[in-house]
């Protein structure tokens, strides 16, 4: 998962493809940030997100909300 992530981002920068994949990768990254054991972190970036993305993503959010919960 860290290297797909870590692909992914690199990719990113060569295309203008951030407004459709850009909440994805956020979704990943907190989930990394977690994995890694950087909790308190994990859960603001996701709260973050969740705010972002409970009107448009709700699919992505859920997974947003999810990092919040493992957190706590």
């Amino acid at each position: 998962m860290s290297r797909w992530t870590d692909l992914a981002e690199e990719w990113l920068t060569t295309v203008p493809a951030e407004a459709v994949f850009g909440a994805m990768c956020a979704v990943h990254r907190v989930q990394l940030r977690l994995l890694r054991g950087e909790w308190d972190r994990a859960e603001l970036e996701a709260q973050r997100l969740t705010a972002r993305l409970d009107a448009n993503r709700v699919d992505y959010a859920a997974h947003a909300w999810y990092v919040v919960g493992e957190a706590r």
